[in-house]
């Protein structure tokens, strides 16, 4: 079904470079991380369909689970994390004793348009079996530069705008969550990167399941969530709305899947 407007992007795509020579004369993969999601739009628990128009997110950082038996110790443009160097700002490090890559941010990502500030930087990988990839989001600091304190992402983790139809009229809304949580993205099947492989991997959310344990249109009307200036506000409310925040944030946690993109 055609959507009115762009549904939200949290994703990785493995982009194929032209390899790197290894010691052995082999070509490793490079992973070129960029977040997007399914085209499913938001549905609350009583099936009104919402609209996400607008979407960005605070990432802290990306762990990549490595294949089993698979090491990133030598592999180029990674630092090593055994002495506890794991966590400088916009480093790629060889972590867990070499079992996992870990890209450091921060990052603000803009979750429609699939962009990030700074850009998150491409990593060679081995090969092999890729079946899990977690996403850390965190509230972002203008400090960091990537946003003004004056800007609503500012000490959020995630903010969002659409539309809800409510009354028969396509009511604005805003969410905006503060939050620092983990969200997993694990295929079905692993997905298998040869050596010299050229690939997309998708970390895709599926933002129907947002809002799906919440009555958001039923709270709306019975005056349980605010309505400011034309503009339903997803924060916490009053009845069966009275904990919007840590609802919607467990729901985006648990939707993620890894997949190879089409």
């Amino acid at each position: 079904m055609k959507r009115p407007v762009p549904i939200l992007i949290l994703g990785l795509a493995l982009a194929g470079c032209s390899g790197l020579e290894t010691g052995n004369g082999r070509d490793t993969p490079i992973l070129v991380a960029a977040l997007t999601a399914g085209d499913a739009a938001p549905v609350d628990q009583q099936g009104t369909v919402f609209t996400l128009a607008t979407a960005r997110a605070g990432v802290e950082r990306i762990d990549i689970d490595l294949p089993d038996g698979a090491s990133c110790v030598g592999l180029p443009g990674l630092i090593d994390g055994s002495g506890g160097s794991d966590s400088a700002p916009h480093t790629s490090v060889c972590a867990n004793g070499g079992g996992s890559i870990r890209l450091n941010g921060p990052w603000v990502v803009d979750l429609v348009a699939g962009t990030a500030v700074p850009a998150i930087p491409q990593v060679h990988v081995p090969a092999g079996g890729y079946a899990r990839v977690d996403v850390r989001f965190a509230p972002v600091d203008p400090d960091d530069g990537g946003v003004s304190a004056s800007d609503p992402l500012a000490d959020q983790t995630l903010v969002a705008t659409g539309t809800a139809p409510l009354d028969g009229q396509a009511t604005p809304y805003e969410l905006a969550l503060a939050f620092h949580e983990d969200a997993r993205f694990e295929a079905g099947d692993a997905i298998t990167l040869a050596l010299g492989d050229t690939a997309d991997v998708l970390l895709e959310l599926d933002p129907s399941a947002w809002f799906a344990a919440l009555p958001l249109a039923e709270c709306a009307a019975d005056g349980d969530l605010e309505i400011v200036g034309g503009v339903l506000i997803l924060s916490d409310g009053g009845g069966s709305c009275s904990d919007v925040e840590g609802a919607i944030k467990d729901a985006i946690k648990a939707s993620g899947e890894l997949r190879r993109a089409p």
